[in-house]
């Protein structure tokens, strides 16, 4: 194995690691995910994005 295997082996495990960590991200689909309302992002303000990252980490908490 030389050096360039090794370091493509160095990569693709480092990918992996970074990847298995990442944080879920919302599909957007025009509607607030938390209350339903027609929404350009993913939530239609600050409050309804707050409210579903706080039952996200409880449902986390719970092991869920």
């Amino acid at each position: 194995m030389d050096e360039l295997d090794r370091a493509a082996e160095y990569e693709e495990k480092h990918r992996e690691a970074a990847l298995s960590h990442r944080e879920y991200v919302p599909e957007h689909d025009g509607y607030c995910l938390n209350c339903g309302a027609e929404s350009p992002g993913a939530y239609c303000d600050s409050g309804c994005r707050e409210d579903a990252e706080r039952f996200e980490r409880s449902r986390k908490r719970a092991g869920l």
